[in-house]
C-alpha cells in the first residue's frame, strides 16, 4: 500500500516552512513533520500516530516555559525515541526535536523550531496537532485518548516498562531506553538489546543459548561491591608489571649492564626494590676505542701576516 495523505497543514515560521502531514500506509497511520529553511538542509521526523497525545503534552509543557531550559525530555513511541530540548542562539530561543531509533541504524534526524515571541510558534505546533486529533474524531477514526500521556513530573531516574510495536519489551530508565528483541538468522536464535539515549545508540547481541548465563553474570556482578571508575580491575591505581629496562647491552660492554632496572620494575608492587643496582659496569662507557688523546698536534699554520711599511 502506497502512502496516502489524509490531512495536511503548512506553518510558516520566520524564515522556515514546516509541513505537517497525516499519512497512512500498510503499517498504519503516522505524522510526518518536514522542515525547510534557509540555514539548514531539509529534514523531517516521522511520528507514529500513537505518539500524538504525548507530543501535544510536550508542546504544552514547553509553551509554558521561558529561557533556554527546562531540561530535555524523552518520549518513547513504539520503536522510536524523541528527545525534546530548548536552546538559544543569536536568532533567539528554539525547540529542538530529535528522532532516533526506528529506521536509523545510527544517529537520527532533528527539527529546529524557533519558539517565537511568547512561544507563539510552539503554540502553533500544538494547535496543528490538536487539529489532527479533531480531524480524526470527525472522520470516524479511532479516537485518541487525551487523558493519558507523558508523565512530565516523573524523576529523571524513573523506571517504566512498556511494549514496542514489534511486541518486545522496552525498559526506560530516565533518559535511557532499552529495547529487547528476540531474533533469528542462519546461525540461530539470539537476543538483540538496543540502548537509545538522546542521539546515541548502542547495540548488544547475545546468542540464545547463552542468555541464562548472561543473566547469571549480571546477578554475580551486582552482588560484588562497586568499585570507583578510576580503579583498575586488580585494585589500586594503575599497577605496573614486571620488566623495566632489563636486558643486556646498553652503550657497549659494561654499559647499562644485564638486568637494567631489574624485575619487578615499572610501577609494580615494590616499585624500585632496595638493592637493585644499575647492573655490572654501572654507567661506564667501556668498550670501543677512545677518542683522540689530548694534545694532538694541529695542522700547518696559515700564511704570515704582511708587514706594514
Amino acid at each position: 500500500m502506497v502512502d496516502q495523505e489524509l490531512f495536511s497543514e503548512v506553518l510558516k515560521v520566520q524564515n522556515k516552512i514546516f509541513y505537517l502531514d497525516l499519512k497512512e500506509n500498510g503499517r498504519g497511520k503516522y505524522i510526518k513533520i518536514a522542515e525547510k529553511g534557509k540555514y539548514r538542509p531539509k529534514s523531517s521526523v516521522v511520528v507514529p500516530l500513537s505518539g500524538l497525545h504525548s507530543f501535544i503534552q510536550l508542546f504544552d509543557f514547553y509553551m509554558n516555559s521561558e529561557g533556554p531550559g527546562p531540561q530535555s525530555r524523552d518520549v518513547v513511541v513504539e520503536s522510536k525515541v524523541f528527545n525534546f530540548s530548548c536552546g538559544e542562539n543569536d536568532r533567539g530561543r528554539f525547540l529542538r526535536i530529535f528522532e532516533s531509533g526506528g529506521g536509523y541504524p545510527a544517529g537520527g534526524s532533528s527539527l529546529m523550531l524557533p519558539a517565537g515571541w511568547g512561544n507563539a510558534n510552539i503554540r502553533a505546533f500544538r494547535e496543528s496537532f490538536e487539529k489532527i486529533a479533531s480531524w480524526l474524531s470527525q472522520t470516524g477514526m479511532p479516537s485518541i485518548d487525551m487523558s493519558s500521556g507523558l508523565a512530565l513530573t516523573s524523576t529523571p531516574d524513573a523506571v517504566t516498562l512498556d511494549v514496542s510495536k514489534e511486541g518486545g519489551p522496552v525498559l526506560s530508565v530516565g533518559s535511557k531506553h532499552f529495547f529487547f528483541d528476540a531474533r533469528m538468522n542462519d546461525r540461530g536464535r539470539y537476543l538483540k538489546i538496543k540502548e537509545v539515549s538522546g542521539n546515541m545508540k548502542t547495540l548488544l547481541v547475545v546468542p540464545a543459548h547463552a542468555v541464562a548465563q548472561f543473566q547469571e553474570a549480571i546477578s554475580i556482578a551486582m552482588m560484588a561491591p562497586p568499585r570507583p571508575d578510576n580503579e583498575s580491575p586488580g585494585g589500586g591505581v594503575m599497577q605496573g608489571g614486571p620488566g623495566g629496562m632489563g636486558g643486556p647491552g646498553g652503550m657497549g660492554p659494561g654499559g647499562m649492564g644485564p638486568g637494567g632496572m631489574g624485575p619487578p620494575g615499572g610501577m609494580g608492587p615494590g616499585a624500585i626494590r632496595p638493592g637493585v643496582g644499575m647492573g655490572p659496569g654501572g654507567m661506564g662507557m667501556g668498550g670501543g676505542p677512545g677518542g683522540p688523546p689530548p694534545g694532538v698536534p694541529g695542522g700547518p699554520g696559515g700564511p704570515p701576516a704582511q708587514q706594514q711599511a
